[in-house]
């Protein structure tokens, strides 16, 4: 609101009220309406203007700015209400720990399915020759990564928010430090760090059905922090010695969907171009986070060069898991997370990328595959 506006907003009063005064009066409640047309025009004029520059600018920025923007524009929050129509006012403590149960569930029944399919295919996968290594950290690259932190409210477990840690980062950072080597020299990750409280987000559908509610996970910020130190190493190594498929463009550092369409319509387009036929099938895995196997994944990175202590690392981050479930002032018990790899967490999505890794690696008969994290494109061409 300008200088200019407030004026414009206290001459449109004055002329109401003058015109309020004497109603009967023909000139000032022309004069007024006049005045009030004019405002709301121009007032529609200005907002236009100002949500043009937003979004332009948005869009310059990346898709996560220009979606929170529109949000901001549109009064739509991000996140649906708590699902307190779940919860029984006869009976909320078995309300509660039957949601929990129900999101502990899903995917478990797949993941062992999984590993009893793909354990054998392991052997046939060529080993690198080259190991990870969990270099150890420094107070200054502990510090860089809390202060690159967002100010988030979430703070999980230990109520200990993104804005605590800067704000003491100078108190925080040595101890932290330590705690970090002692993780990457030891290969135990703590089980204080691997609790989360799971927030159930409303989608679609029946509000009394669990089914159509997002499980929304918190996982504790300094657990973040080390998760970024431990992922950035693991990335990297990746990432040099070229293990994840060049088919596979989500959760990657300089690559979008904008890449992954691209190479999509390119491909497309030259076989067209060869006056061949191009058929594409796309392809979704339901739940593809929570139905991951955690001993198919162990091996699978065990694959990939991660042994030794390195994958004891692994093994300790994703094993004696649990979570409970929050709504409202209503708390469910602790139950264990026996599959998946953890929701909201900053590892998830690299650790995922490996379990996948061989579908984007696999060869088809005068067909490609085009992945963006659990989203993939089977192309076939042919002559006829």
């Amino acid at each position: 609101m300008t200088a200019g506006l407030l004026r414009c907003v206290r001459n449109r009063d004055k002329l109401h009220k003058r015109y309020k005064k004497d109603p009967n009066n023909e000139i000032k409640k022309i004069t007024y309406k006049r005045y009030r047309n004019f405002w709301n025009w121009l007032l529609k004029k200005l907002k236009r203007e100002y949500e043009e520059k937003e979004l332009k600018s948005a869009a310059n920025t990346n898709n996560k700015a220009l979606w929170d923007t529109i949000r901001k524009l549109t009064h739509t929050s991000k996140l649906s209400r708590p699902a307190e129509q779940l919860i029984s006012p006869d009976n909320p403590s078995e309300s509660i720990n039957y949601i929990n149960k129900f999101f502990v569930s899903v995917g478990k029944d797949l993941a062992e399915k999984a590993y009893s399919y793909g354990k054998g295919c392991i052997s046939s996968m060529p080993k690198p020759l080259a190991s990870l290594v969990l270099d150890s950290t420094d107070e200054s690259e502990v510090r860089n990564c809390i202060l690159n932190l967002k100010k988030d409210k979430c703070s999980g477990r230990h109520n200990i928010s993104g804005a605590i840690l800067k704000r003491y980062h100078q108190i925080i950072v040595p101890p932290l430090t330590y705690i970090v080597n002692l993780i990457f020299s030891t290969g135990v990750f703590p089980d204080q760090l691997k609790l989360a409280d799971i927030v159930p987000i409303f989608k679609s559908g029946d509000r009394e059905c669990v089914n159509n509610y997002r499980p929304i996970s918190k996982l504790p910020t300094i657990a973040k922090v080390i998760e970024k130190l431990i992922n950035k190493r693991l990335v990297h190594y990746l990432e040099t010695k070229n293990l994840i498929s060049s088919s596979q463009f989500g959760f990657r550092s300089g690559s979008s969907t904008n890449d992954a369409v691209h190479e999509l319509t390119d491909h497309i387009v030259a076989k067209l171009d060869r006056k061949q036929k191009v058929i594409a099938i796309f392809l979704d895995l339901a739940k593809a986070f929570d139905t991951v196997s955690v001993p198919l994944l162990l091996n699978k990175l065990e694959s990939l060069g991660i042994r030794g202590s390195q994958l004891s690392n692994f093994q300790s981050y994703l094993k004696n898991r649990f979570q409970r479930v929050k709504v409202g002032d209503f708390v469910s018990s602790d139950l264990p997370i026996t599959s998946g790899v953890p929701q909201g967490s900053v590892l998830g999505p690299t650790l995922f990328l490996a379990f996948i890794n061989e579908l984007c690696n696999l060869q088809l008969p005068n067909g490609k595959i085009i992945s963006f994290a659990d989203d993939t494109a089977l192309v076939f061409s042919g002559n006829n």
